[in-house]
């Protein structure tokens, strides 16, 4: 999918895929995913230090 501004939809390179929703002005963060049949997800966050820290303290 594409409009502007806006990226989401799946990549795959080198044997490893993802899957990303990304909208400009927004930070990346790449979570590694275990398990499942995608290798990453990539997600366009506001505040991406906060989503790291949360998930990290599961």
């Amino acid at each position: 999918m594409r409009s502007p501004g806006k990226w989401a939809g799946f990549f795959a390179k080198d044997g490893e895929s993802f899957w990303y929703n990304v909208t400009r002005g927004e930070k990346p963060v790449v979570i590694q995913l275990r398990a499942e049949k995608q290798d990453r997800l990539i997600l366009g966050v506001e505040e991406p230090e906060k989503l790291v820290d949360e998930i990290n303290n599961l």
